[in-house]
């Protein structure tokens, strides 16, 4: 797929996350509107009406979630070390736990309404006034609306701040020697060591003067905030734009070209080049 192609995808792919979230929090926002609206009604045909409503919107629940997890699983391949993030996982964890929760305590309180609602043939209801409101005044509902209010606000809190959970192996330390000078190699770099000198590492390329634009371009000057505001100071992405270490001067002038917050940056030849090469040295 070319990279133009990957870029829009990536934005429309996070509008249909976003936006089906934004679904699945309305439609579980409707149901315990009606759990609470039942509370004040002692109609009984009436109660089974809005309990009729809110069964309706059981198919908008579950396609919406469907969505949800589908875009959200993408958006984590793309990225590549999302699947390799606690926080990651511990959303989808949430969100599963959350959804199972709710309907487990929610099924069967809507179900002892609805056979408290029923009316014999003869015409009298099955269950008396007393105890049908003492039914609609049960804790369920306010224990449901706990349930839903901090799984949301945990979700929403792993993925804007992105914790990390586990500790990550470092790079592996330079070793040296008393007596003799070695070299060693670490990821990024050279490290070089004397005797009576502490070591020091050095990136690739480090003379090389594009190189060094392109550090700067990344880190500060791109559209007067540095590339390193949206995708990170590692490249690796973040909520606000996707991976870019790695990528290819075409993927970057594809972007600047055509990615969503990215048309109104521009990049002399030189600087476009020197991104390209620093990007390469990222993880």
């Amino acid at each position: 797929m070319p990279p133009v192609v990957l870029v829009m995808s990536y934005q429309w792919v996070k509008f249909i996350h976003v936006a089906s979230a934004i679904a699945f929090v309305g439609v579980h926002g409707a149901s315990i509107v009606v759990l609470y609206a039942v509370r004040r009604e002692r109609d009984r045909q009436h109660l089974l009406a809005v309990l009729d409503f809110s069964s309706r919107t059981v198919t908008a629940t579950y396609a919406s979630l469907v969505a949800v997890v589908g875009t959200g699983l993408w958006l984590g391949f793309e990225r590549d070390t999302f699947f390799g993030e606690g926080w990651f996982w511990l959303s989808l964890v949430l969100l599963a736990l959350t959804t199972v929760l709710m309907w487990a305590v929610a099924k069967p309180f809507t179900r002892r309404i609805r056979t408290a609602c029923e009316v014999r043939p003869s015409g009298v209801p099955r269950t008396s006034d007393e105890e049908l409101s003492e039914i609609l005044q049960s804790s369920k509902t306010h224990l449901i609306t706990l349930i839903g209010v901090v799984g949301l606000g945990s979700i929403i809190y792993l993925m804007l701040f992105q914790p990390k959970l586990w500790a990550e192996a470092g790079p592996p330390t330079p070793t040296t020697s008393p007596s003799t000078s070695t070299t060693t190699m670490v990821p990024g770099g050279v490290t070089t060591t004397s005797p009576d000198a502490s070591p020091t590492t050095t990136m690739p390329g480090s003379d090389d003067p594009l190189l060094a634009l392109g550090k700067e371009v990344f880190e500060v000057t791109a559209g007067g905030l540095g590339c390193a505001f949206c995708h990170g100071s590692d490249g690796l992405g973040t909520v606000y734009g996707p991976r870019i270490a790695g990528r290819s001067k075409e993927d970057i002038s594809n972007a600047l070209r055509w990615a969503d917050g990215m048309t109104d940056i521009t990049l002399t030849p030189d600087e476009l080049e020197g991104v390209a090469r620093y990007v390469r040295t990222l993880p």
